[in-house]
């Protein structure tokens, strides 16, 4: 009850350009700016013993944490150390989100194509528990580059689709130093997908029927396996970018 609402300021700067001189071309950029104060979160026990005396990683006391330990009133041993949820924490991002789409048309094969470049940059994403700012760009679930292109081709009552998904590189986690763990890099993936449509009949008298197919992760591509510590040897990874289920 006495958490308070996260606040956050957000900028964002765009342009969207369509040349005269390519008819069906439009092109855009989006600059972001997001900057979350009072972000709730909890500093876990060891963290809040810490800080209640002083103790790395802090570098004074914190009496007010003091106040979320028990201790045995015999021995002063301490029995329970309530981690709960506070206003203690900052989060900062920025990027930068980028469109191509072209729509045209070929002399050469009929029907009308359509392609699309979809790419987002993350510059930073920087988070502060209350003790330590960690920049989390390029860790696993918030990869620094990630691009999805697609193209389509219809024609009469039939129509493909294809679909190509880029996931950048990252660290497990960016708080590992080189001595820490043995490989803290995830690899990218890249992940196909395809789909075909084609109309029956479409009229005013009886509707419109249509039948398609959908293929998702073509190439079968597997997820990335990370170690756990808490779970069996290895595991896949529960980041949402990444296809868990195969073809």
């Amino acid at each position: 009850p006495e958490l308070e609402p996260e606040r956050a300021d957000t900028t964002t700067i765009g342009v969207v350009w369509e040349p005269s001189f390519a008819s069906g071309l439009s092109m855009s950029v989006d600059y972001y700016d997001i900057d979350l104060q009072d972000a709730i979160g909890s500093l876990g026990g060891q963290n809040i013993v810490s800080g209640c005396y002083g103790r790395s990683p802090f570098t004074a006391p914190q009496p007010e944490l003091c106040d979320l330990i028990s201790r045995d009133p015999t021995t002063g041993v301490i029995t329970n150390v309530n981690n709960q949820t506070l206003n203690l924490a900052y989060i900062q991002t920025s990027g930068v989100d980028m469109e191509v789409d072209y729509r045209f048309a070929l002399s050469s094969i009929p029907g009308t194509w359509s392609v699309r470049l979809l790419g987002t940059y993350l510059n930073n994403f920087d988070e502060n528990n209350g003790i330590v700012t960690v920049d989390r760009a390029g860790q696993l679930g918030n990869s620094q580059w990630r691009v999805t292109g697609s193209t389509t081709w219809a024609t009469g009552p039939v129509s493909l689709f294809l679909q190509l998904r880029y996931i950048d590189a990252a660290h497990i986690d960016n708080t590992y130093g080189p001595n820490d763990i043995y490989d803290n890099h995830v690899p990218s993936r890249i992940y196909v997908n395809g789909s075909a449509q084609y109309t029956l009949f479409d009229s005013e008298a009886r509707g419109r029927l249509q039948v398609f197919g959908n293929i998702n992760n073509i190439l079968d591509q597997d997820p990335p396996i990370i170690p756990s510590a808490s779970a069996a040897p290895g595991q896949t990874t529960l980041a949402p970018d990444y296809d868990k289920i195969g073809r």
